[in-house]
């Protein structure tokens, strides 16, 4: 290593400069600064004498390379980045759109369902109700969250509410099964399968204002069985 390192001093080798070398440039420049009335003044003189803190190339003694280039190349990589935009927007778009029959039954969890929720909403059904209805969800999930209704639109959110209108308390299986039809909605009510703390009304509301793949007598959510 010593005879290598002669050799290297002799041949003037320069290797390429490295992060620790810009960290250590960084370090030390700051330093001889911090010092230069005191300890390190002459190391403060060295390093203005040889312009070392005009430029980290100019400490290293070595230039970087200039990268060719090519506007042309440029622009039609700035053109092709806008198109595949734009083709995932419409992909997008176009999920969005899919059925709400088709967003329930692909659900895997009742977080994505509820999740869902929205794109089935029926504003023409909330008119102008305002109302905010939070999910406590256990059993296989364990979460909160909570659906807000304002202004013709409905939207998801994670987390507990201030003053919910309407609270449901539902295992997470139970609440998949009533959205897909599998389970009746009342029948699980009256076994206490899931429970409800709040407006009663806007529970019943439910059918109408989220559509649902399920068949109009078994896809109730509510204790009485709520029509679309």
């Amino acid at each position: 290593m010593a005879g290598d390192l002669a050799r290297a001093i002799k041949e003037k080798r320069r290797y390429p400069a490295t992060d620790r070398d810009l960290r250590f440039y960084q370090f030390m420049g700051s330093l001889v600064k911090r010092q230069k009335d005191t300890v390190m003044k002459h190391d403060y003189k060295h390093w203005q004498e040889h312009g070392f803190y005009d430029s980290f190339e100019k400490y290293i003694q070595q230039t970087t390379a200039e990268v060719p280039f090519n506007g042309e190349l440029r622009d039609a990589w700035i053109k092709k980045m806008i198109e595949e935009h734009k083709t995932k927007r419409r992909a997008q778009s176009v999920e969005v759109k899919k059925e709400p029959r088709g967003i329930v039954q692909e659900a895997k969890s009742c977080r994505e369902l509820l999740q869902a929720m929205p794109l089935g909403f029926n504003p023409e059904a909330a008119g102008d109700m305002t109302a905010t209805i939070q999910f406590e969800v256990n059993g296989e999930e364990d979460f909160l969250s909570h659906l807000k209704i304002a202004k013709g639109r409905c939207t998801y959110h994670e987390g507990a509410t201030d003053k919910p209108n309407l609270v449901v308390k539902t295992p997470a299986e139970v609440w998949l099964k009533i959205s897909r039809g599998e389970l009746n909605g009342q029948k699980a009510f009256m076994e206490g399968c899931y429970k409800v703390e709040g407006d009663m009304n806007l529970l019943m509301k439910l059918g109408e204002l989220f559509q649902s793949p399920a068949k109009a007598e078994d896809k109730d959510f509510s204790p009485k069985g709520m029509k679309r």
